[in-house]
């Protein structure tokens, strides 16, 4: 990729970016190295995060700053594109080439070596990359996509160690806060220096009309009395272990603001003996008896009730239902198929299925054929999802997101069928679902009494820019609409621990 080749890319990029790209762009250049707090620490460097919704155009923003930086520095200029997997790499390379941009691909499969100004690769082989000859002591701009994935521990350690490498660093997320506690745009030095919601992007492609059309509904569920017994009696216990944990982290020197970032790290903390004899690090106790409790509501009967309605709802529409288990997904496809239903499948299998209290509890699933089909399954995902990305008019079962970046422009309409405290996942995946250019629709699960659904919804509506034309909220139990200008406090009539 030569500079003259840049130089001319540059100009078709620059007469087709839209209204906020190209404010992004002029921001980036103007960009002088600022502290966590927007004070200007030097003017040597250019750091900063766009936080852009899905499907916004990151993409098209880190060619034009590409661009830019070969046309600064020359042939001595060189640009590193770091995205989570192999998979959006290739998307990422497809779409610069498209755009005559070239450049070499590093990261499994591909070791594309020469001396080139752009070099794609992923978080995981990020560390060879810098190694490389040909980058060594070059002007070097960082491209993180997807940048929430720096605060990893493997990632944060590369970067951290190769910092001084580093003339310019661009961040692009849709979600760039991390629910960990790990500060990203801190330890790299990167200020969040431009936002865009994903309804302000859907105004400015698409217009305020076709923007106003996108919905997301809200389906209210609620714990049978006996699952209610289940989880009162977890958050008595979860209440009991928290400040039990929390007094530990104290004793042990630590800041209790955030007790699952303390639990990775490494506080000598003092084992306590529970009521079943055995003795565990009292962080690890609440995760256990939290995760658990999260567990339970997103296994809530009713859960799957509203699933088998909002199916039928949506029939005729391409759709992707997710759920948080490969159990939840597998008797969610069985009443599928009982109700006439075909829907593909894309998880990993699992070789821990022939487990006598889940085929007590889910008979359902006792088939053979069944068990069979669950534990050998990650071969066969792949083609599943094949099949239904070509497909026109069928639904897809998930238990993950498929990994950020993943574009299917014609889906009209995802279910969020199991609550998440990390609203990071869902507002991803709502960002993927409103790309094209169809009537969309998202459908979020959410149980009464939940605080973290609560919270997760109410950061979805914020960082989505979701305004009362957009929201449609629904009680589980006859899909009766609730007014829009509602306040989220119907959520929490029951108690629950809000810790």
């Amino acid at each position: 990729m030569t500079l003259n080749t840049m130089t001319k890319s540059a100009e078709r990029l620059m007469g087709g970016a839209r209204k906020w790209q190209s404010e992004a762009f002029s921001e980036w250049v103007g960009l002088s190295e600022m502290d966590v707090h927007g004070n200007t620490v030097s003017t040597e460097k250019q750091r900063g995060v766009a936080a852009v919704a899905t499907g916004g155009g990151k993409t098209y923003l880190a060619m034009m700053v590409s661009n830019d930086w070969v046309r600064v520095h020359g042939d001595d200029a060189v640009v590193i594109l770091v995205a989570p997997g192999g998979n959006l790499c290739n998307q990422h390379y497809r779409s610069f080439r498209d755009k005559g941009l070239t450049g070499g691909r590093y990261f499994t499969g591909y070791k594309e070596v020469s001396r080139r100004n752009l070099y794609i690769t992923t978080y995981h082989s990020l560390k060879h990359v810098l190694k490389l000859k040909n980058v060594v002591g070059r002007k070097c701009l960082l491209i993180l996509d997807e940048c929430h994935k720096a605060g990893a521990t493997g990632s944060r350690r590369t970067l951290l160690a190769n910092d001084e490498m580093f003339d310019a660093v661009l961040g692009l997320s849709a979600t760039p806060e991390r629910g960990d506690g790990v500060d990203v745009m801190h330890f790299l030095k990167a200020p969040i220096f431009f936002r865009l919601s994903l309804m302000e992007a859907q105004v400015q492609s698409k217009g305020e009309e076709a923007a106003n059309r996108f919905r997301l509904n809200v389906v209210t569920v609620e714990p049978s009395l006996s699952e209610q017994a289940i989880l009162q009696d977890l958050n008595d216990r979860i209440k009991v272990a928290y400040h039990s944990a929390r007094n530990a982290v104290e004793k042990a020197g630590g800041q209790p603001n955030n007790l699952m970032w303390k639990f990775n790290e490494g506080l000598p903390l003092v084992p306590i003996q529970l009521p079943t004899g055995e003795k565990m690090c009292p962080l690890q106790h609440y995760k256990n008896l939290t995760q658990r409790r999260k567990r339970v509501e997103n296994d809530i009967e009713q859960r799957y009730w509203v699933a088998q309605h909002l199916l039928h709802h949506n029939l005729g529409k391409k759709m992707m239902l997710f759920h948080h288990s490969i159990i939840g997904v597998e008797r969610i496809n069985v009443m599928c198929k009982d109700n006439g239903m075909m829907p593909h499948i894309y998880h990993t299998g699992s070789t821990h299925f022939n487990n006598a209290s889940w085929l007590h509890a889910y008979p359902e699933l006792q088939d053979p054929v069944v068990q069979m089909r669950i534990e050998n399954y990650a071969n066969e995902a792949p083609a599943s999802f094949r099949r239904w990305t070509r497909s026109i008019n069928d639904i897809l079962l998930s238990v993950k997101a498929l990994g950020e970046g993943i574009d299917v422009p014609d889906l009209d309409s995802v279910i969020m069928l199991s609550g998440t405290n990390n609203h990071r996942s869902r507002v991803q995946t709502i960002g993927r679902v409103f790309r094209g250019h169809k009537d969309k629709e998202a459908w979020m699960v959410v149980m009464k009494g939940s605080a973290g659904d609560a919270r997760c919804l109410q950061k979805i509506i914020e960082e989505c820019g979701f305004g009362p034309q957009h929201i449609v909220r629904h009680k589980g139990s006859d899909f009766a609409p609730i007014p829009a200008d509602e306040d989220l406090s119907w959520l929490l009539d029951n108690t629950e621990v809000n810790q």
